[in-house]
């Protein structure tokens, strides 16, 4: 059984196809023709993506000798050795950061501002983005993509809040599309939605007690003002009866006098004589 299981091993890494020659034949079909199938068979070719290391030439020289003048000197072997087409990804990626750098630096000496951070922010953004679109389930570096992405946001939105116009210059150079953040941001979760729609289902039926309490209380506002109003309707009729027998004591020649506390009533008649009559 190990030497069976040793034998497809080695076939397989020796090359395509190399589990045909230890495959039973098949009614109908030899094994010269099932070497063919898997001779034929297509393998999946890994899909290219643009990177940002594409405009850099093959001849350009690494960082660390680009800037020393004994580099003209030296025959074409050794500029080739420590030219690009020789140098790893690490090598490319750090001369590429240093041009980013160099775009948006408020001098040569300047290191540590917050345009150069932000700048090699975006080298290693776009480094990670290029590595997840190759392998997608590679989630440690997508979790540091997430870290250096929410770090330029913050130094984006501090630049933007102090010096709008070198955060202008900086998205421009860097080709930067900022977009506003969100007041408030919440990742989905399956509690979170069913907690939202208990939250939402309390609130209605609270807004549907508060309605019923609210029309109870107008019923009763508009029975007690009714109450009223039949109140004073009454007074009034009752004033007005009072004053139609005081209209009718005063044709008969009566009237209301008050003296010392007391009510006296007189009847009086005027008499051609000028004398009041008890």
């Amino acid at each position: 059984m190990t030497t069976v299981m040793l034998r497809r091993v080695v076939c397989r890494f020796l090359r395509p196809g190399g589990w045909a020659p230890f495959t039973r034949e098949e009614p109908g079909r030899g094994a010269s023709l099932v070497a063919v199938n898997n001779y034929a068979s297509l393998s999946k070719k890994t899909q290219e993506f643009p990177s940002q290391l594409d405009d850099l030439s093959s001849t350009m020289l690494k960082k660390d000798y680009k800037d020393l003048e004994i580099m003209n000197m030296t025959n074409d072997v050794v500029r080739k050795l420590l030219s690009l087409e020789m140098a790893s990804h690490k090598e490319k990626l750090k001369l590429k950061t240093s041009q980013l750098v160099e775009k948006v630096q408020r001098s040569p000496s300047d290191v540590g501002s917050t345009e150069v951070q932000i700048a090699i922010l975006t080298a290693k953004i776009r480094n990670y983005q290029e590595h997840l679109q190759v392998h997608r389930k590679d989630k440690t570096n997508k979790r540091y993509m997430l870290m250096a992405i929410d770090r330029r946001k913050k130094l984006l939105k501090y630049l933007r809040r102090t010096r709008y116009e070198v955060f202008e210059n900086v998205c421009t150079q860097l080709g930067i599309q900022y977009t506003f953040p969100p007041e408030y941001y919440r990742k989905v979760t399956q509690r979170w939605a069913a907690k939202k729609a208990l939250c939402i289902r309390v609130f209605q039926e609270v807004q549907k007690l508060r309605a019923a309490e609210r029309q109870k209380q107008k019923a009763a506002v508009k029975e007690k003002a009714q109450s009223i109003n039949k109140e004073v309707n009454e007074e009034q009729d009752d004033t007005g009866t009072y004053q139609q027998k005081t209209n009718s004591g005063l044709k008969s020649g009566r009237t209301l006098r008050i003296y010392s506390g007391q009510v006296l009533e007189k009847s009086t008649s005027v008499i051609s004589s000028g004398k009041l009559m008890p």
